[in-house]
């Protein structure tokens, strides 16, 4: 799913190689006529050129990688506020021209005058430049502890080229189902999630929470576009089952053609009042999914095997004690590394085996700070190319921070650790350095909760920095 750097690991999931990229900004808002991120008003089509540098692993994989092609992107940005204090803009995009038959002028009045929102909402959070000297960081000590539901997580094989069940599990109660495939085929395909009651009595599946991005061969914007509508938490649907019934999880499923070489990512909380069969499955473009289940094969793991079931759901991390900028320095909190924070372990319930959730996909994170005084937070990726979202909360008010916020992608010019780095990381100990990206999630005081979670497609490991605002 993404690319991982952990003791100087390499894997197939590493960045990509670099090349001439034309990026299409359509600018995305909320609309009141459809409940998810992809409701837009109206955009204007622009232009961009940018020269990417990065690393080229040993196959050029889904995960990061752009083997020199050109791709058109889409940069979505998502704000929501509880409190109607949005701390970064919105968007998706459209054509103003067809939409609302504007003239040129007011065309152009109507982008400028969303550019300056952007711009002013962005504004919000404070401008830092880079540290000039390196900064000694320490890693900040934290108490975790998993909860919550069951993971199912599908995966494996990545790269479909047959129709077939690409996973499979029965859950009762608070589950989450994260699907992340690439049609491999010649052919469009549909990439579906299916329902079967399994008890002896009507089961009601309540949805609470979901998110879905359109099919693309850009997997960046695949993978933030997901987690942008993931993090707004506006999805939610019921699904009634009699005995033995079978359901498409979402109706748009069975609509949505997922053409050769397009990437498919989604991930969809539920509680299922009694036992429920949950499969994943590509199917042909005509058929009738439900139908097609009853002959359906299952698919054997590729060699990667990102795929299983995993308890607790949920990670929760808080500060064993609050942070102090003006005696703490700056400190960090590392995230997905498998050294302080351990990969899930699970079963493959295809086959029984046991398998490793190599990034932690799916797993939800509730990162609880605390601190004397105002602290300034900062995200930084380890591993290479990056690109998701996260959601803050303080009291009453709360929003989607766009990782990062001013382009799809950003950690493709961040260098490898060396040996004696990774294992002064290790040991609790990290440099600051200007050759290090990072993104601002805000300055805040007292207490205030990030929720993260690990988005397809990125490099991981991250970290959250804290440092002082002055």
């Amino acid at each position: 799913m993404q690319s991982l750097k952990v003791d100087q690991r390499q894997t197939p999931q590493a960045a990509f190689t670099g090349g001439n990229f034309k990026i299409r900004a359509k600018f995305l808002a909320k609309s009141t006529a459809r409940p998810t991120p992809q409701a837009a008003f109206a955009g204007e089509n622009f232009e961009t050129s940018a020269k990417f540098l990065a690393k080229s692993p040993a196959r050029p994989n889904l995960q990061a990688a752009f083997a020199g092609r050109n791709f058109k992107t889409r940069a979505k940005f998502l704000a929501e506020s509880t409190a109607r204090s949005n701390p970064l803009a919105a968007a998706e995009g459209g054509n103003f021209c067809k939409a609302e038959r504007l003239s040129f002028l007011k065309l152009a009045r109507k982008i400028l005058a969303s550019a300056l929102a952007l711009v002013t909402s962005i504004a919000a959070l404070p401008v830092f430049a880079k540290p000039l000297e390196p900064t000694i960081m320490k890693r900040l000590p934290v108490e975790v502890e998993d909860t919550g539901g069951t993971l199912l997580f599908s995966d494996s094989p990545e790269y479909v080229d047959k129709n077939g069940i690409l996973y499979t599990d029965v859950v009762e109660g608070d589950a989450r189902v994260l699907f992340y495939h690439l049609n491999n085929s010649a052919v469009k395909k549909k990439i579906v999630v299916i329902v079967e009651n399994v008890s002896d009595k009507i089961n009601t599946i309540e949805i609470t929470r979901g998110g879905f991005s359109t099919p693309n061969d850009n997997y960046l914007q695949v993978g933030k576009d997901t987690q942008l509508s993931y993090m707004t938490g506006d999805f939610s649907g019921k699904i009634r089952l009699t005995k033995n019934e079978r359901k498409i999880f979402h109706d748009a499923m069975n609509k949505t053609l997922v053409e050769p070489g397009k990437l498919v990512y989604g991930v969809y909380d539920f509680t299922a009042k009694a036992p429920v069969r949950v499969y994943v499955m590509m199917c042909p473009q005509f058929a009738d999914p439900l139908k097609f289940l009853n002959h359906a094969s299952i698919l054997p793991r590729d060699k990667f095997q990102l795929r299983g079931t995993f308890k607790n759901m949920d990670r929760h991390l808080k500060l064993s004690k609050p942070y102090n900028p003006k005696t703490d320095g700056t400190g960090y909190v590392m995230l997905c590394d498998d050294v302080t924070d351990f990969y899930k372990r699970g079963i493959d319930a295809t086959d029984g085996a046991e398998v490793v959730n190599v990034g932690n996909y799916g797993i939800n994170y509730t990162l609880e700070f605390r601190t004397k005084s105002r602290t300034r937070y900062v995200l930084s990726p380890l591993g290479g190319t990056y690109a998701g979202a996260m959601r803050f909360v303080q009291g009453k008010k709360s929003g989607v921070i766009p990782t990062p916020s001013d382009s799809l992608f950003f950690g493709h010019k961040t260098s490898g650790d060396t040996d004696s780095v990774r294992k002064a990381r290790e040991q609790g100990v990290a440099l600051w350095t200007n050759k290090m990206e990072f993104c601002e999630l805000g300055t805040f005081s007292g207490n205030v909760r990030f929720d993260f979670s690990p988005p397809g497609a990125s490099n991981l490991p991250v970290h959250i920095i804290l440092t002082p605002t002055e």
